[in-house]
């Protein structure tokens, strides 16, 4: 795979810097990145396992949460049970995201495939707890990465848009807020990163 050691490389490197190793040719930036989901995560667990035994297991809840993911999607469309169109999930859980390593954007993808399905289920009169999970998906999205948060985005206005009277766009766009507010520190500080060597953030 091509980004696939990469991932890996930066997760082992964040592990370091959690155990307070200094990083001397990278730097950590002190403020929100997107695509940084699957660093943070595989850092977590490089401090339990090996670096080769935490990108195995984050690579199969990645597959196993797009076949979740896309199952549910593909119910919330009200496509039947007994459907053909059910095994689709199985023909592009190895895209060729997986095929290269951009893991982030799998995993991306699973998520905004439930979150898709979460909102066409409840968009008539999404409750309390829908906003707050909205706000959940909206900040995971965030993290994991930037193409599947602005896809959502996109969504959410498509259904304010085509579902006025039904749709609760100001409770929407409260719960949105905070990633939003992410997004916008990211845009303003990122050109303060260090001017030499490398750092620890994302290809947006």
């Amino acid at each position: 795979m091509q980004d696939y050691p990469n991932w890996l490389y930066a997760g082992a490197l964040f592990s370091d810097f959690l155990r307070g190793h200094t990083l001397s040719c990278y730097s950590v930036v002190r403020y929100p990145v997107p695509h940084s989901f699957f660093v943070a995560a595989a850092g977590i667990l490089d401090q339990f396992l090996p670096p080769e035994i935490s990108g195995k297991l984050l690579l199969s809840v990645t597959i196993l949460l797009f076949i979740f993911a896309s199952y549910k999607l593909l119910g919330s469309l009200s496509v039947r049970r007994d459907s053909p169109l059910l095994l689709l999930p199985l023909l592009y859980v190895f895209h060729r995201s997986v095929w290269v390593g951009e893991i982030d954007f799998a995993f991306s993808l699973s998520v905004l495939f439930l979150a898709f399905a979460l909102c066409l289920c409840q968009r008539d009169v999404p409750g309390m707890q829908t906003l707050l999970l909205i706000a959940g998906f909206s900040l995971l999205l965030f993290f994991s990465h930037a193409v599947s948060y602005l896809c959502w985005l996109i969504f959410l206005c498509s259904l304010a848009l085509f579902h006025r009277s039904h749709f609760r766009r100001l409770s929407v766009l409260v719960s949105v807020t905070p990633s939003l507010f992410l997004m916008a520190a990211y845009l303003l500080m990122r050109d303060r990163l260090p001017s030499t060597g490398g750092s620890l953030t994302s290809k947006l």
